[in-house]
C-alpha cells in the first residue's frame, strides 16, 4: 500500500526528510496525489523509527478517551501490586487457601 504522510511538518521538511520529485506512483494514484501534492514526494522509510512511533502515537491520542485511558493505568497498576503482594506471601496465600478449602 502507498500512502502519502500529509501533515505540514512532515511537507515542510521539519522532519529532516528529502523529497523526491521524480518518484511518480501508478497512473491511477498519481492523478489523485499530483493534484493534491504536486510532483514532490516522501518516504515514510526515510524516517527514523523514532520518529514514525511518535507520528503514530500523536495521531492515535486523538481518537483515545484519556480519562479512561488513565483508569485503566491505574486498575493495572492495582492489579499489579496485588500480584505483587501474592508472589512475596506465596506460602501464607497457599496455606490459607488449604486451609478454606478443607472447611468447604
Amino acid at each position: 500500500m502507498k500512502i502519502c504522510y500529509k501533515d505540514k511538518s512532515f511537507r515542510s521538511g521539519s522532519l529532516g526528510v528529502i523529497e523526491d520529485a521524480n518518484r511518480i506512483l501508478d497512473a491511477y494514484a498519481a492523478q489523485e496525489y499530483l493534484s493534491q501534492f504536486g510532483q514532490t514526494c516522501w518516504e515514510l522509510d526515510a524516517l527514523k523509527p523514532r520518529i514514525i512511533e511518535s507520528l503514530v502515537d500523536q495521531k492515535i491520542s486523538e481518537f483515545v478517551d484519556q480519562d479512561m485511558m488513565n483508569e485503566r493505568k491505574r486498575e493495572r497498576s492495582e492489579k499489579r501490586r496485588v500480584l505483587q503482594w501474592i508472589s512475596e506471601n506465596s506460602w501464607d496465600v497457599f496455606e490459607y487457601a488449604e486451609h478454606r478449602m478443607e472447611n468447604e
